[in-house]
């Protein structure tokens, strides 16, 4: 969801971030989503049904931008020893189902991909039938293991 200008500001603002904690020795705080925008659609479903959780949405250190930045989920694929399950939304617009196909290709072993007829978020409720099918597609994976 970043403009590579956007990408470019979010990484010198870690970076001021990284200096000013070692030499102040103090953490700033931010809304969770500082460095982890959401598309409208997953806002949307974090905002109405999230943030009226009590406890939810307090601020995080800023130290979350930095181990997103530095997040590879591909970077020990090959040590993988266990099978793998990729559930990903079709229409998910925050991770396009892109990656997670390109990541599900360069695993090697015993493998699952399914795709989920929904978004980022909007299937994860109790009663959703969608959320149904996924949890049986899971049952039936960790059955096998």
């Amino acid at each position: 969801m970043f403009s590579y200008t956007d990408f470019v500001k979010m990484k010198r603002e870690i970076e001021a971030e990284s200096i000013r904690l070692v030499k102040e020795g103090t953490r700033r705080f931010d809304n969770p989503f500082h460095f982890y925008p959401l598309d409208p659609d997953t806002e949307d479903v974090v905002k109405d049904n999230l943030y009226t959780v009590k406890g939810y949405g307090q601020e995080i250190s800023l130290e979350l931008g930095q181990s997103l930045m530095e997040f590879d989920a591909e970077k020990n694929i090959e040590d993988l020893k266990v099978p793998v399950f990729v559930g990903h939304g079709k229409d998910n617009l925050l991770h396009p189902i892109s990656e997670a196909e390109a990541f599900f290709e360069k695993v090697e072993g015993e493998k699952t991909f399914y795709v989920i007829d929904g978004k980022h978020n909007d299937f994860m409720f109790d009663g959703d039938v969608r959320l149904e099918k996924l949890a049986d597609r899971l049952g039936v994976f960790f059955g096998r293991m």
